[in-house]
């Protein structure tokens, strides 16, 4: 995988609580694997309320200044396609374009200060579907804001 074909775009707590009807209970008392978890906060903002999650992604092989540049090089480029493109949008948890554009920028932020940290606590991960370095039964809990799964 190149860095240069990666279109990084991180979602928020508040976003995978909604998108899998999850509470503070499943939170804390799961492990929880995130697959493609890309520059989203979720890592952060669980490990924060003591929560247990790994992430795992292909764009962690790179260092957190690769990472950083590449949402800096895309994000306007999205930016603009969702305000040209904001009729094809359901707003109904996000009102408008650029509330959706603030709350992304703001989970990567986020993940970009817990990304060197969270390396270290092996918190995120390298890896893909379909084969993820994990012994079977290791998680508890395991999400995908980008794919449907079925075991």
């Amino acid at each position: 995988m190149k860095l240069k074909d990666v279109i990084p775009w991180g979602r928020n707590l508040k976003e995978y609580k909604s998108m899998f009807n999850l509470n503070d209970h499943d939170l804390i008392n799961n492990k929880i694997l995130d697959v493609a978890g890309g520059p989203s906060s979720f890592n952060y903002e669980v490990t924060k309320i003591s929560g247990k999650v790994v992430s795992i992604d292909p764009i962690y092989q790179f260092t957190e200044k690769e990472i950083e540049q590449r949402i800096k090089e895309t994000s306007y480029i999205i930016s603009e396609q969702i305000k040209k493109n904001k009729e094809k949008f359901v707003w109904k948890n996000i009102k408008n374009p650029e509330e959706l554009i603030k709350i992304r920028l703001e989970a990567m932020k986020l993940f970009i200060n817990d990304y060197e940290n969270g390396l270290s606590e092996k918190r995120y991960v390298f890896g893909m579907l379909p084969n993820l370095p994990f012994e079977d039964n290791s998680f508890d809990l395991v999400l995908s804001s980008h794919f449907l799964i079925f075991i």
